[in-house]
């Protein structure tokens, strides 16, 4: 998932530091409630440590009855390249089974095409699942992944 609609940068503030607009918290919170209904159920949630990817994975783990021990946040994930994305999932724990990242862009749609082939130039707020039919992720490889959801229309308008 790419975060919800962050503020515009303020002069003299960090990037990092950028909070949900009303609409972002809006738009997040519908869509949390949408996956919900899907009936997914997500086992780890790896996050972003900037302040709109934090808001933005509460937002979805509360609606989706995700557990704070399944909520992990990584620094490296803030605006990380293809390569370190990658590394992530490479290193997840084949115990979890469904993993929701919620990160920023470009990252999260190179990651989307590179495992997927298919480009989805990720709105604010999207979300994709790919499924991958491996046993570990670390079989999971280059178009490997069949994308079989991607929510990309704002709900809230």
């Amino acid at each position: 998932m790419r975060h919800g609609e962050a503020e515009s940068p303020a002069r003299g503030s960090k990037d990092k530091d950028r909070e949900l607009t009303e609409d972002g918290i809006r738009e997040v919170s519908l869509k949390g409630i949408w996956l919900n209904d899907q009936g997914l159920s997500i086992d780890k949630m790896l996050i972003s440590t900037a302040t709109r990817t934090s808001q933005t994975g509460k937002l979805i783990q509360e609606r989706c009855n995700v557990p704070d021990a399944a909520t992990y946040y990584y620094d490296e994930m803030y605006n990380a390249a293809l390569g370190s994305l990658l590394e992530i999932v490479e290193n997840i724990n084949d115990k979890y089974e469904t993993i929701m990242m919620v990160a920023h862009n470009p990252g999260v749609s190179y990651l989307t095409e590179y495992y997927t082939n298919e480009y989805v130039g990720m709105i604010p707020s999207c979300i994709v699942s790919i499924d991958f039919g491996v046993d570990s992720w670390q079989e999971v490889s280059k178009g490997l992944g069949e994308l079989k959801l991607c929510k990309n229309e704002l709900i809230g308008e």
